[in-house]
């Protein structure tokens, strides 16, 4: 049970590391205008594109969140016989930022869909009906990532004191956390970028450790 229970959450990790260089990749090559827009023209743009913009949403947002809670799941038990503390905190942030994470890609999402509907006949209601939802969206899952910041400082404080991952990978963690959990602070919300780079090796190592023993990561 335990070990499928960890092969899960290795997979999830991999999956999520994944999924930003995706985003990425998507974001600049294929939703980075070649000029600049304005508000109508940009919209006008991105439902042009709206197959590739609702679906690397649904998965960079709401697959992701449920990775998210497999990958809390499996850390929860991989951390609770040795820091159990900290674990249960862990876990709470994680499924947190699972919601957050979801909700935001859901209003994306429906936001989009509403304003393609609105656009034909009434422009400028759906570029501030895309905007105001886009910026609940923003604000859920990215604007602010102190959450996610605080659950990869959890885990890798437990690194450090109880030993349950490696101290190289509790240092990387500690790098990723930081930016994160900055962000919290008005105008240094650009942090965020730096938060999400970070976690694409610190995701991929962390699959690697989880896909192993316990034993076998000290």
């Amino acid at each position: 049970m335990k070990n499928s229970i960890q092969g899960g959450g290795a997979i999830a990790a991999l999956y999520m590391g994944i999924a930003y260089i995706f985003g990425i990749i998507v974001f600049l090559f294929f939703l980075n205008p070649d000029t600049p827009l304005s508000g109508q023209e940009y919209l006008a743009f991105i439902i042009e594109h709206q197959t590739i913009y609702l679906l690397s949403n649904m998965l960079i947002y709401p697959v992701f969140g449920i990775a998210l809670l497999f990958l809390t799941l499996a850390l929860y038990h991989r951390m609770r016989d040795k820091d159990l503390f900290r674990a249960q905190i862990m876990a709470a942030l994680g499924l947190i930022w699972s919601v957050l994470v979801i909700s935001s890609g859901m209003i994306a999402n429906v936001g989009l869909e509403k304003a393609i509907t609105t656009f034909p006949e009434d422009p400028a209601s759906a570029v501030a009906l895309w905007t105001t939802l886009g910026t609940i969206s923003e604000a859920l899952g990215g604007g602010v990532e102190v959450v996610g910041g605080l659950w990869v400082l959890f885990i890798s404080i437990s690194g450090f004191k109880k030993a349950v991952f490696t101290k190289a990978f509790s240092i990387l963690g500690l790098l990723v956390a930081i930016p994160g959990i900055l962000t919290l602070i008005p105008g240094l919300g650009g942090l965020g970028a730096i938060f999400g780079i970070l976690q694409i090796p610190w995701f991929f190592w962390l699959g690697i450790l989880l896909s192993k023993s316990p034993a076998q990561n000290i």
